[in-house]
């Protein structure tokens, strides 16, 4: 149930937190190279840890790691 803002509506773009996060509806957040804005809060939604969650959907699609070193991601450089 959300508890602030909105449920998701363009799951590629979108999250929503749990509210313990520290994350408010309308921020913005990095996750690897894709930007993700947070339109809603949810309240204990913690995960298997025991910390708060961030809600993505399924159909979502895939994040994309951040590129270091200035090869592909998955690389290993040799050839």
């Amino acid at each position: 149930m959300i508890a602030a803002g909105r449920r998701l509506r363009q799951s590629h773009i979108e999250r929503v937190a749990d509210a313990k996060s520290g994350l408010s509806a309308g921020d913005t957040i990095r996750l690897g190279r894709d930007p993700f804005r947070v339109v809603g809060l949810v309240e204990d939604t913690i995960n298997s840890g025991g910390e708060p969650a961030l809600v993505i959907t399924l159909r979502s699609r895939s994040i994309r790691p951040r590129r270091q070193g200035g090869g592909a991601a998955g690389s290993s450089g040799s050839g």
